[in-house]
């Protein structure tokens, strides 16, 4: 094989479907770009900050944070096989409240195979979607941050009188 040879590396195809969920679970976490992350936010405008005027002294629009919405602190693995458990299948997800990171469970989605999320895949493999929620939340949570703080800046620039120059003299030394 030389070296830029893409011909071995395998494609989704020749993957069974507990791999291509592994797959695309990851690609899910792994996506960050902030029009993404913004999805996972409750009050994003378009025009972000807001312009905010001021009209006879009063701020337009009001000042309103952006929040985390709630499909934001719970990501989905679908059925998960714990070989520890007897191989017991269940439906898990992983969690953050109140700032902790968990994994549960409930009872496994009945198998059907038009939806992929009822194949199982091994807990091994959610345990590695870990990291990867916690990095993606954090991302989630910073966007946040950087909106409302641009948004505070925004607003408070209208409460502040522009600073007053003035012409001055042309001195020749």
């Amino acid at each position: 094989m030389m070296p830029g040879d893409l011909s071995d590396v395998p494609t989704l195809a020749c993957l069974n479907k507990p791999q291509k969920r592994a797959l695309i679970l990851r690609d899910q976490l792994r996506y960050l770009e902030p029009p993404h992350l913004d999805t996972f936010l409750d009050g994003i405008t378009t025009d972000e900050p807001p312009t905010y005027k001021s009209v006879n002294g009063a701020v337009y629009p009001s000042f309103e944070q952006v929040t985390i919405k709630e499909e934001a602190t719970r990501f989905d693995l679908g059925n998960v096989q714990f070989p520890e458990e007897g191989g017991a299948t269940f439906h898990a997800y992983l969690t953050v409240e109140d700032g902790r990171f968990e994994m549960r469970t409930e009872d496994a989605l009945p198998r059907d195979d038009a939806d992929l999320a009822s194949v199982a895949i091994h807990r091994f493999v959610a345990e590695n979607m870990f990291p990867l929620f916690k990095t993606k939340y954090k991302a989630v949570h910073a966007r946040m941050e950087k909106i409302n703080e641009a948004r505070r800046v925004a607003y408070n620039m209208l409460s502040h009188p522009p600073a007053k120059f003035e012409d001055g003299k042309v001195r020749l030394v």
